[in-house]
């Protein structure tokens, strides 16, 4: 029932990221997106879970892996959380295709109708090392919301 759910999910997650890459990014004039052809350098210190050597679709939103989240790594209130790495666009240009993780946080309790609603929440800049992703590093105190 999980992966059904997260099925629904990541169909929802794929469309909702490309909305909001499309709409938060110009672009160029064309409005083409330009498909990066080669692995990111990358700075390391990460599992090779972030890494991706194969040709990054030119289409935002598209779940390229996932996996589950260490125990410590999933919110207090979250049953399940799952690391992913997805296509997005470059934020400088708005046309270069890239990949991007995060990582989703399922709720504790019964789904209602449809699913769980996806938020998109942005973390505060917590450094642009690998290392300092959120879904790689430990929640700083001020993102996690306790009741």
């Amino acid at each position: 029932m999980r992966l059904t759910q997260f099925s629904r999910l990541s169909t929802f997650f794929a469309v909702t990221l490309s909305g909001l890459a499309l709409s938060a990014c110009g672009g160029g004039s064309d409005g083409r997106l330009t498909s990066q052809p080669k692995m990111f350098t990358a700075d390391g210190g990460v599992s090779s879970f972030y890494q991706w050597s194969q040709e990054i679709p030119a289409t935002p939103g598209i779940l390229l892996r996932q996996e589950a989240l260490p125990a410590n790594l999933v919110l207090p209130n979250a049953v399940q959380g799952i690391r992913i790495l997805y296509s997005s666009t470059d934020g400088d240009d708005g046309k270069t295709a890239i990949y991007v993780s995060g990582d989703l946080q399922l709720p504790k309790g019964t789904p209602p109708a449809g699913g769980w609603p996806l938020i998109a929440w942005a973390h505060g800049t917590v450094g642009v090392a690998d290392v300092c992703a959120p879904s790689w590093t430990v929640r700083d105190p001020r993102d996690v919301v306790r009741r």
